[in-house]
């Protein structure tokens, strides 16, 4: 998500990570108003819903200066979001799902746009394995446009998955 005094934007959301049956839902876009859901996640052996984002604020009044934080997932990730003009909202971390930081304002920001949410994660215990699998890594949810005197987020960090052989 973005702030500013108007105009702030929501990101979008990110798509799912799959491989062969089984889907990890992507993260979600900051909102302009609330907190972004993590990414969902069922039918798996172990299914772990991703961390929620940062909510939005509202600065009538009230100096809000420093964006919310991205959503941390199994293997962390989140980005951090930025501090006014200082700095700009970090992304997600790559191969981990994390949600993007949030953009900040140096000014009294009337809209401040929430932080990504994680992406959801699956692990499966397969015990009939099939010689291809159709797969499709999230390449994580966009950020949002800046509003006026705002700054825009950060966008999150991609999927991954992690395939293990056992042998007896």
């Amino acid at each position: 998500g973005s702030s500013g005094t108007a105009g702030a934007a929501a990101g979008t959301n990110a798509s799912a990570t799959t491989f062969g049956s089984y889907t990890a839902g992507g993260g979600l876009g900051g909102p302009t108003t609330g907190a972004a859901a993590g990414g969902t996640v069922s039918g798996c052996t172990i299914n772990i819903a991703g961390g929620i984002g940062g909510a939005s604020g509202n600065g009538a009044g009230n100096p809000i200066t420093i964006g919310p934080n991205g959503g941390m997932g199994v293997f962390g990730g989140g980005g951090q979001g930025s501090n006014g003009s200082a700095t700009a909202a970090q992304p997600g971390q790559a191969n981990t799902g994390g949600g993007g930081g949030a953009g900040g304002t140096s000014a009294v920001a009337t809209v401040m746009s929430g932080a990504g949410s994680a992406g959801g994660y699956c692990e499966v215990f397969e015990t009939t394995v099939s010689e291809t699998y159709a797969y499709s890594v999230s390449t994580g949810a966009t950020e949002g446009a800046a509003g006026t005197g705002g700054y825009a987020g950060a966008v999150g960090g991609s999927g991954i998955i992690i395939v293990k052989e056992f042998y007896q």
